[in-house]
């Protein structure tokens, strides 16, 4: 019986990790903190931690126990706020590839960046945000866009796409191109959940 309560308790901290490190590549930040194969367990993501992959080759693959699975690739982006309503993070720059289970996850999922917001409905898509441009490509569901400068919303469906920059007020939706459905879908794959 002692052995079972110390195993129990030892437990708790792993069970009460929301997000956890799936996979990783390259130079891996979470803060300042190098991600490791050693240390790749005892990684905790908490509200406020920045998440880093330095370089073209570098990404980190998380999941969260609620039904969410992100990938960012050559970029970083902060976990805002999550609770039981809502998931909040900021884009910094890279590509950030999403899988939101909805039959698991009923709250919100809003990424900001800095052109614009986005409110997740679909299921799978990218994101590749850079200081100047938001680019978005949905592969399933929806997912709504507002330019941070105009304040008009797009929606976006599977198989488009659209660009928001900060020096134009107006975008157009489009159909996604071959190519872009095609990266897109490979990492997708790579992430163990194919289109």
């Amino acid at each position: 019986m002692k052995l079972f309560l110390i195993l129990f308790t030892l437990s708790l901290p792993i069970l009460a990790k929301d997000f956890s490190v799936q996979r990783f590549n390259g130079d891996v930040f979470v803060n300042t903190i190098k991600v490791t194969n050693e240390n790749l367990n005892k990684i905790d993501l908490k509200i406020g931690d920045t998440i880093e992959a330095r370089d073209k080759k570098s990404f980190i693959q998380i999941k969260s126990h609620r039904g969410s699975t992100f990938l960012i690739r050559n970029g970083s982006m902060t976990l805002n706020k999550y609770n039981k309503k809502v998931t909040v993070i900021s884009l910094l720059k890279g590509k950030f590839f999403h899988f939101l289970d909805t039959k698991k996850n009923k709250r919100s999922f809003i990424i900001k960046s800095k052109t614009a917001s986005l409110g997740v409905r679909g299921t799978k898509y990218m994101v590749e945000a850079s200081d100047d441009n938001t680019y978005l490509c949905v592969c399933e569901g929806k997912v709504a866009i507002k330019s941070n400068l105009s304040k008009k919303l797009y929606m976006t469906k599977a198989g488009e796409d659209i660009d928001i920059l900060n020096t134009m007020a107006d975008f157009k939706v489009r159909e996604a191109t071959d190519m872009m459905i095609d990266m897109t879908a490979k990492e997708f794959s790579d992430m163990g959940i194919p289109l």
